[in-house]
């Protein structure tokens, strides 16, 4: 009988945060449904306008707030493409990359954290996997000096292929494309840096 009242919720993100805010996500949800997409924060912005918002005006005042913003969230947290074409793709072209650098330990400490990243298919945590995988590289330096600019030309190359599929392949706007490997090229160097500086500690913390 209780589950007729369950939600058929869209990911693991849409459940955690129907827990964390139950009602009021559910409010919002119905007014931006990719609010599932977003992070805890960025919800808890929105939750916090809503309340804020003069009496009768609570949608107009979200509708506004997420026109400002969603910009900003497309690159962030929508900006990974998920279409069977795509993948296809990005198939065909990681089987040639694998054959090529799969003898690089490097190159395996990168996958690991990408395919950890793939598990959890949380929003967000793409800017996680690029500071887990080059920390790891950076500590690696501690016993290989080569590793860091191996990790870092390997990182290269890879915003290399992303802005062709993403520019080329998928029409994507310039000025997201440049955003995004800005962001990841940002998040590899910090992450790298506090591995080459911190080799005995966890990367989990950088």
């Amino acid at each position: 009988m209780n589950s007729l009242f369950q939600n058929n919720y869209e990911s693991e993100n849409d459940k955690r945060l129907d827990k964390k805010f139950s009602y009021n996500y559910q409010v919002i949800k119905n007014m931006y449904p990719k609010a599932s997409e977003l992070p805890e924060e960025e919800v808890r912005k929105i939750i916090r306008k809503y309340y804020q918002a003069p009496q009768g005006q609570e949608e107009q005042v979200i509708k506004n707030y997420i026109s400002q913003k969603e910009p900003e969230w497309q690159t962030q947290y929508f900006d990974e493409d998920d279409d069977l074409s795509k993948q296809s793709h990005n198939f065909d072209s990681m089987k040639i990359i694998d054959k090529a650098f799969s003898y690089l330990p490097e190159y395996k400490t990168l996958k690991d954290a990408k395919n950890e990243m793939d598990r959890m298919n949380m929003a967000g945590y793409d800017n996680y996997a690029h500071r887990l995988g080059m920390c790891r590289i950076g500590q690696m330096g501690d016993m290989n000096f080569l590793s860091p600019t191996v990790g870092v030309t390997l990182g290269a190359l890879k915003e290399v292929k992303d802005i062709y599929d993403k520019s080329i392949k998928n029409n994507k706007p310039w000025k997201n494309i440049l955003n995004d490997s800005y962001k990841d090229m940002k998040n590899n160097w910090e992450g790298l840096n506090w591995g080459l500086n911190n080799p005995d500690k966890d990367c989990r913390i950088c």
